[in-house]
């Protein structure tokens, strides 16, 4: 507790400065942790509402819509880890058993094993994953087939697992609409319209027949093979690449995130002093303009009179000699003293002094200070319980590893990439050369353009 300075105004002071500085700091901190308390309870009451939700669609067979749900709660860091971890195991059995989706399936057991380590000791979890990892890399590919090979084989991506699952609903020309297929348009609009439209036969009746109009226009555009059309194909290659890109980066992600009690213990044991309270002192301030000013004001304190009553009577610092000096709370890491501003080396100073202490006439910046030391606070080092979530915070803040740029340079080496030294001549060059074939192709359409038609009967002479 801040002891009381020895000088003291003779003006009364306002309610809340008469309250113990202890007291005030406690109820204040008090006052924060309940409002912290209080958001933590409502993120966690709002996450085990999503999965008490999942699990009533689930039970009803709406696995499209628990997955929504169970995807709000594993996205909430407020939940606890280890429900977190089963929400995942959770959306994992859904992909594994009802959709047969067993890249997700693989993705969500390894997340549920990275939130609990003890959801992947169970056996039937360690088969399920197994078996998913094999069915993922193993399903639909040829043995000894290349990227390029297999792309060149895929014209346009088949129909999700999901929409293949329930009744059918309607009836295309080669094809079904199942209920798993609405489901999942349904789940995509936005706020409470599915509700809306789940509970009103006439409003399902219309977004069915919107839905199968929009697909029977696929279909024709399929079947006029506009997904030959080189534009077409150079838009769906630049989306399908920007959108694997983007789960690529985000797995990557997920998993620089999950620190382990080791990496927290060690970077909290090379960087304590980071996360300890600093060494402070509370002092009062008196400036002076010139040297001689500063030796009369400590003539005065040597022939007995306070500091705090020089200061407010000698001190041309107007907003401390108010409050006879006081500067206030001093700290060490910070090297900055109100009024001032910063002094490193004088804070220092100060730091080694006793209460009750003065120093001796200073200039900072053309002015005069003389400081009297009223209360000294000692460096605390905090435990790493108290600071945990300040050295997770710093962790991921300093993790570049997960960045686009850095996860490129480490997909280089193992690509054994090579990007050529006279690149640029040879793009500038090919630019050229287009840009000419260009400007060749427009000039001989417009010529052609301007060419007038045959009359009738007539025919254009060869040349």
């Amino acid at each position: 507790m801040q002891t009381p300075m020895s000088e003291q105004t003779d003006s009364p002071s306002p309610w809340f400065l008469r309250i113990p500085s202890g007291i005030y700091w406690t109820l204040l901190a008090l006052i924060v942790l309940a409002l912290v308390f209080g958001y933590d309870r409502r993120e966690q009451s709002e996450a085990l509402d999503h999965v008490q939700i999942g699990c009533q669609l689930e039970e009803k067979e709406l696995y499209e819509q628990a997955l929504t749900e169970y995807k709000q709660a594993l996205d909430n860091s407020r939940l606890a880890r280890k429900v977190r971890g089963e929400v995942a195991l959770k959306m994992a059995d859904i992909y594994f058993t009802r959709f047969e989706d067993f890249q997700r399936a693989q993705a969500y057991y390894l997340r549920a094993r990275n939130l609990d380590p003890k959801l992947g000791e169970r056996a039937n979890v360690q088969e399920r994953m197994k078996s998913a990892k094999q069915r993922a890399t193993g399903s639909g590919v040829t043995q000894g087939a290349t990227t390029s090979t297999i792309i060149q084989h895929i014209e346009l991506i088949s129909q999700p697992l999901a929409d293949k699952q329930g009744p059918v609903l309607a009836s295309l020309p080669g094809r079904e609409v199942r209920a798993g297929e609405i489901g999942r348009a349904l789940a995509g609009l936005q706020g409470t319209a599915a509700l809306q439209i789940m509970n009103d036969p006439k409003q399902f009746q219309q977004f069915l027949e919107q839905y199968v109009g929009k697909a029977l226009i696929y279909q024709a555009a399929v079947d006029a093979g506009l997904h030959h059309d080189p534009d077409v194909s150079a838009l769906l290659y630049d989306y399908q690449r920007t959108l694997l890109s983007e789960r690529y980066l985000l797995g990557q992600k997920q998993k620089s995130q999950t620190l382990t009690n080791e990496q927290v213990k060690l970077y909290y044991n090379k960087n304590k002093d980071k996360f300890a309270d600093p060494g402070r002192v509370a002092a009062l301030m008196i400036k002076s303009r010139s040297e001689k000013d500063a030796a009369r004001s400590l003539e005065k304190i040597n022939s007995g009179m306070s500091f705090a009553d020089v200061a407010s009577s000698e001190s041309i610092d107007m907003a401390s000699a108010k409050i006879k000096g006081v500067v206030g709370y001093i700290s060490e890491q910070e090297g900055f003293i109100p009024g001032v501003g910063k002094a490193p080396e004088v804070v220092a100073k100060l730091m080694t002094l006793n209460l009750n202490e003065v120093t001796s006439v200073t200039q900072i910046a053309g002015s005069f200070y003389m400081f009297k030391v009223v209360n000294k606070v000692p460096r605390r080092e905090r435990p790493l319980d108290e600071v945990r979530s300040q050295v997770e915070a710093a962790l991921h803040d300093g993790d570049n590893k997960s960045s686009p740029d850095a996860i490129a340079v480490s997909l280089r080496q193992k690509y054994q990439t090579e990007i050529f030294p006279q690149a640029f001549e040879e793009y500038k060059s090919f630019a050229e050369r287009f840009s000419a074939q260009k400007a060749t192709r427009s000039q001989t359409t417009a010529t052609a353009q301007t060419i007038p038609p045959p009359e009738a009967g007539k025919s254009t002479p060869l040349r």
